[in-house]
């Protein structure tokens, strides 16, 4: 017989078993990549393209961080959640000196909360250096009556690096009046200074009286230089009251402005 290979014998090869649990974890989701801020075109926009630009930019938001979103986004969230999500990583933050020169700075930065009277710590929080402090701020409040169920805030202080709305609003809502250096946008309305104070007609502010808790207006009488004044009969109100809104203070007309100038300068003559 003719010689060949040897046979051999098939092997036989365990089969696999795919296990299967009744309970088995879902697969964990790859995390959505954050969405460019939209940016227009100038121009006008029709109906259907302003809704179509408000939906990207809720979309956008959506996205967001908290201390990402804008201040006023940011009072909905609780301390808790604006704690837990707090950049607390090194980074640069540039920011102008009392001289106006550009300093630049690298790292981190505490913000405190002190009581003005005791001159104790109440609250802190360590962040990153390029965080606005209008962010921080609302993260301190937030946590002043979890920390202190007791205290009971009169006013707050501040720069004007914390002059916001939102900021103000949250003050409100913890009983207390804000103390914050306004910053100008803009030049104030006619009748009124640099500080929002209703001057009269001849550039002299009135000076704050009282605080009017049921129509949350502030009162303000005459100026001392009111005293001497030729106007001070025909145009400069005894008392003032501002609202939120600016005031119209009541000036003298023409004719009474000439008036009171003829009556002074007789006065001199004699």
């Amino acid at each position: 017989m003719p010689s060949g290979p040897p046979c051999q014998k098939p092997s036989k090869a365990p089969e696999i078993q795919q296990l299967e649990f009744e309970n088995a974890e879902p697969e964990p989701q790859p995390a959505n990549e954050p969405l460019k801020k939209p940016v227009y075109r100038r121009g006008r926009a029709s109906a259907e393209e302003k809704e179509r630009r408000r939906l990207e930019r809720d979309a956008y938001e959506e996205t967001l961080a908290p201390f990402e979103k804008t201040i006023e986004a940011m009072l909905s969230y609780t301390y808790n959640e604006l704690l837990s999500t707090i950049p607390r990583h090194a980074a640069r933050f540039d920011k102008k000196n009392t001289k106006g020169r550009l300093t630049s700075y690298y790292g981190f930065k505490a913000n405190v909360l002190v009581d003005a009277d005791s001159q104790y710590v109440l609250s802190g929080v360590f962040s990153s250096a390029n965080l606005n402090d209008q962010r921080m701020a609302v993260l301190l409040l937030k946590g002043l009556h979890l920390k202190f169920p007791g205290l009971k805030v009169k006013h707050v202080l501040g720069d004007k690096g914390y002059d916001s709305s939102a900021i103000y609003r949250l003050i409100h809502s913890l009983g207390a009046f804000p103390i914050i250096k306004m910053i100008h946008h803009k030049k104030p309305p006619e009748g009124m200074n640099q500080d929002y104070t209703p001057v009269c007609s001849q550039g002299h502010a009135y000076r704050y009286d009282s605080f009017d808790a049921k129509y949350e207006t502030l009162r303000y009488t005459k100026p001392n230089q009111c005293k001497d004044c030729p106007f001070s009969e025909s145009g400069a109100k005894k008392c003032l009251k501002s609202e939120s809104k600016p005031i119209c203070v009541s000036m003298p007309t023409q004719q009474e402005e000439a008036r009171a100038l003829r009556n002074c300068t007789r006065n001199e003559r004699l």
